[in-house]
């Protein structure tokens, strides 16, 4: 964006770019007394918001372009996977052993379901921080591998990018 300053009025233009694509997301123009500069701050926020967020906002529109993108091939995968979150978040240790056995097997089915190998990862990395695991390293390193699997098949998907930010934390990789 832009502020130009001229006799007591200032004009600020934004824009919001796909750093991905270079396509373009949203723009404004704001001309307004240069008294106003937190009301522009507050209007610009809120429309960036608006433009991002909510049902119908880009970031929607992302989650279910990447929906449509890659559904998983196999509707026992699914399911099984959506059995695994449900007892993932028991966060006990037969729920989680559970959750990994689902995962695992929703994988398994249908290998290119990039957010199956995400949970499993995470459930993997539950077991550790929990303390549901006898050889903590080992299991970490399961939890490394099927992130990155998920990251190199949906490189888009925000959740395993989260996942992927812990994965470069551990590795000691922290501008990463």
């Amino acid at each position: 964006g832009s502020l130009q300053a001229d006799a007591g009025r200032v004009r600020l233009t934004a824009q919001l770019i796909d750093a991905a694509s270079g396509g373009h997301l949203w723009a404004e123009r704001y001309d307004r007394p240069e008294t106003d500069l937190f009301a522009i701050q507050d209007e610009v926020a809120q429309k960036v918001a608006g433009a991002l967020g909510g049902w119908y906002g880009r970031l929607n529109e992302a989650r279910r372009g990447a929906a449509k993108r890659k559904p998983p091939s196999s509707l026992e995968a699914y399911d099984l996977y959506l059995l695994g979150l449900e007892r993932k978040h028991q966060l006990s240790k037969e729920g989680v052993d559970d959750a990994i056995r689902l995962f695992s097997r929703a994988v398994e089915l249908d290998p290119g379901f990039a957010r199956g190998w995400t949970l499993l990862g995470v459930a993997y990395a539950i077991a550790v921080t929990s303390g549901f695991v006898d050889d903590p390293a080992a299991t970490n390193r399961l939890f490394v591998e099927d992130v990155k699997k998920a990251a190199a098949l949906d490189p888009f998907d925000a959740f395993t990018q989260t996942q992927l930010a812990c994965v470069r934390a551990l590795e000691g990789d922290l501008k990463g």
